[in-house]
């Protein structure tokens, strides 16, 4: 099908480049890129920069730069990459600790750079020199326990890092011990500070994976991957979390429904959710009171969405199938935040991660 059929996407997307974070364990060479173009819309995927394992991306702030963090079952590395040149060039390449480097934050500033570690649950902080050229380890931790689930939380596992609304803070989303972990950073030591009192405990089994916070500030939300449920938040920095609500995303549970992926429109009036194994989309109207509203349940016309974005514009959204090999575009409806697909981008091997730039 061809992606000239929506017309609204050659405006939103129009002179967009899409960069798609991959598994390399298969047919997979790395960080792929589709250009959106009114010439060439239907353009095959290309491998932007060969990488292993580039599993989660993030971008600089003046879209100059792309930062990933290669996952492999020995030494992870951070890639700083520049996009702004023709042929995408390396800047700098940081070999870290931790096994299993699953994903990445950025400080405004950019001058720290903040890493998880899924099988060992190692957390580190690097400062970035200006130049981009440089990474260097100011502080590392690790989460230690286990939960109840005897395959999934044998020990601890760190999967996601997120910088709070004020950026003073930083929330560590750890599965394997059900724990939404809350450190302060302290920038004249340059380390972090645990803060037991604001972090958040989760029914044994939830398994906390992901989290988002309202562009408000005020709300926050946790997907949990293994009971694929979403406990929303009250934020506020000087007392930290409190809890407003508990949502089934769906009640149907089988072993191969896990949750993946949350994140919330720029106007902040709408909330999408990933499900794998049932290969749904969920939509959610976020109410004043930071209550959420469950719109409906759709296909994400692929198989194993992991991850996915949505455009400046909160017009448009793109979902990445890694089993299936594609990403799925919906149009967005601003006014009611319901979803219409639109098309695939095919070809596209194991794709678990995608920024816009």
């Amino acid at each position: 099908r061809s992606m000239r059929r929506g017309s609204f996407m050659l405006v939103d997307l129009q002179g967009k480049n899409l960069f798609i974070g991959t598994y390399t364990d298969s047919a997979s060479k790395g960080v792929y890129s589709v250009n959106f173009n009114g010439q060439d819309i239907d353009r095959i995927p290309v491998l932007a920069y060969e990488l292993d394992n580039p599993s989660y991306l993030a971008l600089s702030r003046d879209n100059k730069y792309l930062y990933a963090v290669s996952e492999s079952s020995n030494a992870g590395k951070i890639t700083v990459i520049d996009i702004a040149s023709i042929d995408c060039r390396l800047i700098s390449q940081q070999l870290t600790n931790g096994n299993g480097l699953v994903h990445l934050a950025i400080d405004d500033t950019e001058q720290y750079i903040y890493t998880v570690s899924y099988e060992d649950a190692t957390i580190q902080m690097f400062k970035i020199s200006d130049d981009k050229s440089e990474l260097r380890k100011l502080f590392e931790i690790k989460h230690i326990g286990s939960s109840i689930n005897v395959s999934r939380q044998s020990h601890a596992h760190a999967h996601s890092v997120w910088l709070t609304p004020t950026r003073n803070e930083l929330c560590v989303c750890d599965l394997g011990i059900d724990s939404l972990v809350v450190y302060s950073i302290d920038h004249t030591k340059e380390i972090l500070v645990k803060q037991t009192d604001k972090s958040v405990m989760f029914p044994a089994g939830a398994g906390p994976r992901h989290m988002v916070f309202h562009p408000n500030g005020k709300y926050a939300y946790v997907i949990c991957e293994l009971t694929v449920q979403i406990f929303g938040y009250k934020w506020e920095e000087s007392s930290g979390f409190e809890s407003l609500q508990v949502e089934d995303i769906d009640k149907e549970l089988n072993p191969d429904t896990i949750a993946a992926a949350i994140r919330i429109t720029p106007d902040g009036h709408n909330l999408y959710a990933t499900i794998r194994g049932k290969n749904l989309i969920a939509h959610y109207k976020i109410n004043d009171d930071g209550i959420l509203t469950k719109i409906e349940l759709i296909s994400t016309h692929g198989s194993h969405p992991r991850d996915f974005i949505i455009s400046p514009s909160g017009k448009t959204l793109l979902c990445a199938n890694r089993d299936s090999n594609n990403i799925s575009i919906f149009k967005l409806n601003k006014n009611t935040g319901k979803l219409y697909f639109e098309t695939v981008i095919c070809n596209v091997p194991a794709p678990v991660s995608l920024v816009l730039r």
